[in-house]
């Protein structure tokens, strides 16, 4: 799996884009426009609603501003990568192809649990990331 984020020693954690974790968007909230995964009344996600964006396999298909120079892009994050096996059980990567990015999946919920516990769970994923050099993806 491939992601771009924020660099520290390893990739930032938060709700943006550029770090590693989601944008909720409220059940009912007409103004959010970029957002991950929907959010039920209760701040709940479940299955099936979204999830962080990833790629897998490899970086073809990316927008080029998410991707680095040394992946053929524009972005001004490094790339990240990991194993699919290493996420975790309260996790599942679902593959989400489109048109545009036949690689793209997301990584969702896998059951309903609160936005905390979801985002926590994609935070702890952090010290499976390593920095990818790789310049042929």
């Amino acid at each position: 799996m491939y992601r771009d984020a924020d660099k520290s020693y390893l990739p930032a954690k938060g709700s943006s884009a550029r770090t590693l974790g989601a944008r909720p968007k409220p059940e009912g909230d007409t103004w959010i426009k970029n957002f991950d995964i929907q959010t039920d009344e209760k701040g709940n996600v479940k299955p099936g609603t979204g999830g962080m964006s990833v790629n897998i396999e490899s970086t073809e298909g990316m927008a080029p501003h998410r991707k680095p120079p040394t992946h053929g892009g524009t972005g001004k994050d490094p790339m990240w990568s990991m194993e699919a096996e290493d996420v975790s059980e309260n996790l599942i990567v679902v593959p989400d192809p489109s048109e545009s990015n036949p690689n793209h999946a997301v990584v969702e919920p896998a059951y309903e649990m609160s936005f905390e516990e979801y985002q926590n769970a994609l935070e702890e994923l952090q010290w499976y990331w390593s920095e990818d050099n790789n310049t042929t993806q």
